[in-house]
């Protein structure tokens, strides 16, 4: 009772034609748990009114576990270019939602395998426009998310979020946050955003490999500052390790840091990970943080920060 099961679609096609068409293999809405939101209402039955709706709207929301697909492929007359398809493709994506409070799932997971996109010739975003004076027609990326909250120790996991992408490289980023109350899935959006500037930053872990990207992209650079493209690499190296030194202070680990960035940015080393964690167990609040943003070295006695390059 309340659970309205999940559904599968296989083996749809959309056919428009010289329009194009879409073709999906396999397509699944993930069961939806509809108790949360009776439970609410029959809660408050005798209150109900127009101004408990606005207020407890979140708490209809129904828990949603997600969904997947597979085998997505489109081809369509690009809109822009009519003489040009936009042929793209997903092999498989995944969405799952879990431990709901008040409408929020505070388990989260999604992938995607495949993701292959063409980079339009006449686009004017930035980022496609660099990605194609890099030499690339078309793009194939892969993701991964994971989040979670526990609520015994009120910790929020960021386990997770990585992108990579086929003869590019990736990134990945991964951190613990402290001081996660309930409040920050209450109905009110005031004690909300309150709990939002309580919480602390506990660690902080960055990976990057270098699949090829540094490659395609430092030549691109270097000639925009009319420069040669292994000079610029090795200046890009140096002030990279001059300022991790300039920030961490001048000592055995900080000067380690400094060199894992030259060895990664210079090319010597694929994969770099840098790890920051704060000194305090609590975490680091809030308004130190943002004082970081107009002045680094104020973290200096407050994390503590290792890098390896292999």
């Amino acid at each position: 009772p309340g659970i309205y099961p999940s559904v599968t679609l296989t083996n749809f096609k959309l056919d428009a034609g010289a329009k194009g068409t879409l073709s999906i293999d396999k397509v699944e809405l993930k069961q939806i748990d509809l108790n949360p939101p009776i439970a609410a209402v029959k809660a408050d039955i005798d209150n109900l009114s127009p101004a408990w709706f606005e207020k407890n709207g979140r708490k209809l929301i129904p828990s949603m576990a997600g969904f997947d697909l597979s085998g997505l492929k489109v081809d369509f007359a690009d809109p822009e270019a009519p003489d040009s398809r936009i042929q793209a493709s997903i092999a498989d994506f995944d969405l799952s939602l879990s431990n709901y409070v008040n409408g929020i799932p505070t388990k989260a997971a999604s992938h995607t395998t495949g993701l292959d996109i063409p980079l339009p010739d006449k686009s004017t975003d930035q980022n496609i426009v660099m990605l194609k004076s890099m030499g690339l027609s078309r793009v194939s990326l892969n993701y991964d998310i994971a989040a979670g909250w526990d609520q015994a120790s009120q910790t929020l996991s960021i386990d997770k979020v990585a992108v990579s992408g086929n003869d590019l490289g990736s990134i990945a980023i991964a951190a613990v946050i402290g001081n996660a109350t309930d409040q920050l899935f209450d109905v009110d959006p005031n004690v909300q955003q309150a709990a939002s500037l309580g919480v602390t930053i506990k660690s902080i872990n960055l990976d990057l490999g270098d699949a090829g990207i540094a490659d395609m992209a430092v030549p691109m650079m270097a000639s925009s500052q009319g420069a040669d493209p292994t000079t610029f690499r090795q200046q890009m190296a140096a002030t990279a390790e001059g300022a991790a030194i300039a920030m961490l202070g001048s000592s055995d680990g900080a000067r380690a840091v400094g060199k894992a960035l030259s060895d990664f940015i210079i090319g010597a080393q694929k994969n770099l990970s840098v790890t920051v964690t704060s000194k305090d167990p609590n975490g680091l609040p809030v308004p130190l943080l943002i004082q970081a943003q107009d002045d680094p070295s104020v973290l200096q006695n407050a994390v503590d920060v290792a890098a390896t390059a292999k």
